[in-house]
């Protein structure tokens, strides 16, 4: 069976990972090679790992291999599995509260406690991690064209962990969710 780029694009942006839809044996034939090559008339079709959410293992290996199942090799990475990579501290688990209710003070301590915990971890880790992360995607035929960690909160050390962490994974760009606030989107762009 042939398939179009339209054929392919739509099965690469509908958010669901073509490996899903797509035997391994039919992307390689589709795209002609074992290492992944997205790039059809000159374009490069790309995925945010945001759709590999629902795999049961979300380490950085885990996603590439996704992504090169795939046949994916331009990706948007989301900072779970990169900060997991560079040892990160592990994320706490729902957000407290009960459905409906606000948190308690001591969940909102909590919180507070293990959002300070990340923030500390990233003004302290070295950009090697980083580097030793895109030298193995890379390696696979995988390029992490941009890297998805900042949100409007971030203090402005943040901000410039957020940069570097792109700059070494060899990023042209980071994103984050649209936001409103015109004066944050200025501070960001600082």
């Amino acid at each position: 069976m042939d398939y179009t780029r339209r054929d392919f694009g739509k099965l690469a942006l509908a958010g669901v990972p073509a490996a899903a839809l797509l035997e391994r044996s039919l992307v390689v034939s589709l795209l002609g090679a074992e290492r992944p090559n997205s790039v059809i008339n000159g374009v490069h079709i790309g995925t945010i790992t945001y759709s590999y959410r629902s795999m049961p293992d979300q380490s950085a290996q885990a996603v590439l291999k996704y992504v090169v199942d795939s046949g994916i090799s331009a990706i948007e990475l989301m900072n779970g599995p990169a900060e997991s990579f560079a040892g990160a501290p592990a994320p706490q688990r729902g957000r407290g509260g009960r459905r409906g209710q606000p948190q308690t003070p001591d969940e909102q301590a909590a919180q507070r406690g293990a959002a300070d915990h990340l923030k500390n971890w990233r003004l302290s880790v070295s950009m090697d991690k980083y580097r030793a992360l895109r030298k193995m995607y890379t390696d696979a035929g995988v390029t992490i064209y941009a890297w998805k960690c900042l949100t409007p909160s971030m203090s402005d050390e943040e901000f410039e962990y957020v940069f570097n962490v792109a700059e070494a994974l060899g990023c042209t760009h980071t994103t984050l969710e649209l936001t409103d606030d015109v004066a944050q989107l200025k501070r960001i762009g600082a």
